[in-house]
């Protein structure tokens, strides 16, 4: 990848005698070294080399990496001002948008961690979420503001803040912005070690259970990711994957930061909005779930868009059929590239060398 402003520790080569070195990719490591910053220093060093650039756009809004930084500055503010801070947690309850991006930097730029949840858990899910992550702080909308506070009783949640209107019991994003400085706050953290995120995974015993990812966990994964494909500033990212999800915070927010990137936000699947957006913003990277090529490898509308801007396409989280795997790439002109992760690992371990795929296999570790 092209220079993204982050310190680059040394990379270092390992014995080559494990047998998946005989596909790696060319250009990439085979091993990495990651520097020690929390994750948020991704958009701190992003914000000082490309402050105007497009970080993040939703529909008709956008956000530079200099409005992204600044206003996440104040919201980080507005928490320490009540200590809220390094070991504590706080829930993120929103769809993939701008707010979530701004709630997700400014928790992590607190100290604290950002607990992520499905926007559309309902009562039971939320209730156990709260009791379970000891969270003081619930960052949501208008549309689960209700939910929220049905729930509160008996849970550690001190104090809601609403990111799109004003309502009695929360404080609204709007006031923050305006009320509280944009001063970066200082991380007295330890990256290794100290929980960035904390995202619930369904698993198949009981109800979802948290899983504690490291700014280490974190950062890595991102280094990972980028790394693998070769992503630049000059890339653009389809956000359609759930930030909520650990997949979908690696490479439509974590990745993307770190290499100066622009995300162009879908807050949910449609697939005429997708392609639209693929051929207005010339999109480079899509990742997705199998089930999303499968539904797109037999829409009609495909053939209608222009999505010969795509590179980098990998599709996950289930396997995908050899012949809709062949017909995707038939319509769209792209390599589909598969992979492999759980949330415990931040999430990715295992990707298909770009060029060597097959069929079959989840391809080969990451490092």
């Amino acid at each position: 990848m092209k220079d993204s402003g982050i310190e680059q520790p040394e990379k270092y080569q390992v014995p080559g005698d494990r047998p998946w070195f005989k596909v790696w990719p060319e250009n990439v490591p085979v091993s990495l070294d990651y520097p020690d910053i929390p994750l948020f220093g991704f958009l701190s060093e992003a914000a000082r080399k490309w402050p105007e650039r497009i970080a993040f756009a939703c529909r008709d809004r956008q956000l530079t990496y200099r409005e992204l930084d600044e206003l996440s500055n104040r919201l980080a503010s507005y928490l320490n001002s009540f200590q809220v801070g390094i070991g504590d947690r706080v829930i993120l309850f929103l769809p993939n948008s701008l707010e979530f991006v701004l709630g997700y930097y400014g928790i992590l730029k607190s100290g604290a961690a950002v607990t992520t949840t499905n926007p559309l858990y309902r009562q039971n899910e939320i209730r156990h979420q709260f009791r379970d992550t000891g969270s003081k702080v619930v960052v949501t909308d208008m549309e689960r503001y209700q939910l929220v506070a049905d729930n509160m009783a008996g849970s550690s949640v001190e104090r809601v803040i609403v990111v799109d209107g004003e309502t009695e019991g929360a404080l609204s994003f709007e006031r923050i912005f305006s009320d509280y400085p944009p001063t970066p706050p200082v991380f007295k953290g330890d990256p290794r070690n100290d929980v960035a995120v904390i995202v619930y995974t369904g698993g198949t015993t009981g109800l979802p259970k948290g899983v504690m990812l490291t700014h280490r966990n974190l950062v890595a994964n991102a280094f990972q990711n980028v790394d693998w494909f070769g992503w630049t500033e000059d890339d653009v990212v389809i956000g359609l994957l759930p930030f909520y999800h650990s997949w979908g915070g690696c490479t439509c927010v974590n990745s993307p930061v770190y290499c100066g990137a622009k995300v162009v936000i879908i807050p949910r699947f449609d697939a005429k909005e997708l392609l639209e957006t693929i051929e207005r913003e010339k999109a480079t990277v899509l990742y997705g779930a199998a089930s999303l090529f499968a539904s797109l490898a037999v829409n009609p509308l495909v053939e209608k868009y222009d999505i010969s801007s795509l590179k980098y396409v990998k599709a996950g989280a289930m396997p995908i059929a050899p012949e809709i795997k062949e017909r995707w790439e038939r319509i769209a002109g792209v390599e589909m590239v598969l992979g492999y992760g759980l949330s415990e690992a931040s999430p990715e371990t295992h990707s298909s060398p770009p060029g060597k795929v097959k069929i079959g296999t989840i391809g080969i570790p990451v490092i």
